[in-house]
């Protein structure tokens, strides 16, 4: 079997391989996804966060708002996450997991450190002008 090429052939829910726990949280996002970029200095010394991530981290937890989310969890649960995502050029696909869950972080869960396990995967956008991103929040244990 041929691996597949296109972000529409690929299941989260089965692939590397299936879920430990029930599934917390699915949803498609029209979002492009560059990279978690690091803070930055400005002249006056403060730092920020560039806003290309500031917009994507927003649109994923708004979307994940709109789903219902925040829901009341047990404190001590603990997550697995796994993301897929469409990006044109070079990107790291590290970079673009972490975006993903630092926009998950209050909103699915208290903190990424309650995520214990995690897959990403990135491809070539189908369509340059409309890339996604395609999320999976699952129960998991350490």
């Amino acid at each position: 079997m041929r691996s597949p090429l296109r972000l529409d052939e690929y299941d989260l829910a089965t692939r590397p391989g299936p879920l430990p726990g029930a599934v917390l949280l699915y949803m498609e996002v029209d979002v492009s996804i560059r990279g978690k970029a690091r803070a930055r200095r400005a002249p006056a010394g403060h730092f920020y966060t560039p806003k290309a991530t500031v917009s994507a981290e927003k649109i994923i937890a708004w979307e994940a708002k709109r789903r219902g989310w925040p829901r009341v969890l047990a404190k001590d649960a603990y997550f697995g996450l796994r993301v897929a995502f469409e990006a044109p050029g070079r990107v790291d696909v590290d970079n673009g997991y972490k975006l993903v869950a630092d926009a998950l972080a209050g909103v699915v869960y208290g903190n990424d450190c309650r995520v214990v396990e995690g897959y990403e995967r990135r491809f070539k956008p189908a369509d340059p002008a409309r890339p996604r991103a395609r999320i999976l929040v699952y129960e998991s244990w350490p």
